[in-house]
């Protein structure tokens, strides 16, 4: 999923913009699907060292701010 967010300060947004909403659904489906996605990509995946790393702290908190 490619984001598009121009990452400006909340107040030089407009208010009814839709990149609001857009993140809230993001993040909501992002937190559904992360441990199943997660499991199944360290079930299959393997590296020339065996075993994929973990992805670790900086995935899970993606959509994770404030």
């Amino acid at each position: 999923m490619l984001l598009r967010d121009p990452n400006l300060p909340e107040a030089l947004l407009p208010q009814d913009w839709p990149g609001r909403t857009a993140r809230e659904m993001c993040s909501a489906m992002y937190g559904a699907l992360l441990a199943a996605s997660e499991d199944c990509v360290q079930r299959t995946v393997e590296v020339a060292d065996g075993k994929l790393a973990d992805a670790g702290k900086v995935l899970r908190s993606r959509f994770v701010h404030g």
